[in-house]
């Protein structure tokens, strides 16, 4: 059981302008759901990154909630 076979047109790390632009919503939010610990992210040096696997994890939980 390896890595997922990876699309090499698509970045893993994404950056904060990346996160916004993929989900559609503001640095702020995206700051505060990081802050919260609902989205996680990593530091490369000074740049704060967001795995794109924690994204789809991310909307995964939200459905989740907004179902119940």
């Amino acid at each position: 059981p390896g890595l997922p076979a990876m699309d090499t047109t698509e970045k893993i790390l994404l950056s904060i302008h990346d996160t916004c632009n993929r989900t559609g919503l503001s640095r702020t939010r995206i700051y505060e759901e990081l802050s919260a610990g609902r989205l996680q992210s990593l530091k490369v040096g000074r740049r704060r990154l967001v795995p794109r696997s924690a994204i789809d994890e991310w909307i995964h939980n939200l459905l989740k909630v907004s179902r119940q």
